[in-house]
């Protein structure tokens, strides 16, 4: 991860290939539109546009989904990713995957949290989100934003998507409540999960 970028981690689609990325809604201005690149060494690339981003909602959650580009979708090769599950209200033992592997041994997540106020360079000021999963110490540095976070037993479920760090810890949406809203928003089932 560099700074001032984030990652994919999950795509998502309704058919064979990925029509959409779901990644943090920090690293985007206000509203939808905006370009989402990709970065291969020096030379960045067009993946997509932000069609919906969770930080613009009354309730706010860091999710935000981008549109692929006809290019981004041929260019993705078929992998087994890890499903997501609602981790609930009790602690996790889980695995932070980050671009540079997944960590080892597993740690604890702690249950939500109530609040954290965050900010970001795209977003115009700061901003609150609630019932966050949290581990302790941090394991993600700068340009992790959007990481998964993995069920630390067998790394097969996906439980988070990373928002950022605060007070020495890592902070994460709850994955299958960023994927709920996305999906609500924009109204569409987006059902095949791949990574």
């Amino acid at each position: 991860g560099q700074e001032g970028f984030g990652v994919i981690s999950l795509l998502l689609g309704e058919g064979e290939a990925p029509t959409h990325a779901l990644t943090a809604g920090h690293l985007f201005p206000p509203g939808a539109g905006h370009p989402a690149e990709g970065l291969d060494g020096d030379s960045r690339w067009g993946l997509g546009t932000v069609v919906v981003n969770g930080l613009d909602q009354p309730t706010p959650r860091d999710v935000a989904l981008v549109k692929l580009t006809a290019e981004a979708t041929r260019a993705w090769q078929p992998q087994r990713g890890p499903a997501v599950t609602d981790v609930g209200d009790t602690a996790a033992c889980v695995c932070v995957w980050t671009p540079r592997g997944v960590s080892r041994p597993p740690v604890r997540a702690r249950p939500p949290v109530r609040v954290g106020v965050f900010e970001a360079p795209a977003r115009p000021a700061p901003f609150t989100l609630r019932e966050l999963l949290v581990v302790y110490p941090g394991r993600t540095r700068p340009g992790d934003s959007g990481a998964l976070l993995l069920d630390g037993d067998r790394r097969e479920r996906a439980v988070g998507l990373l928002v950022g760090t605060l007070h020495a810890g890592s902070f994460y949406e709850p994955l299958a409540r960023a994927l709920r809203t996305v999906r609500s928003l924009a109204e569409a089932p987006l059902q095949r999960v791949v990574r």
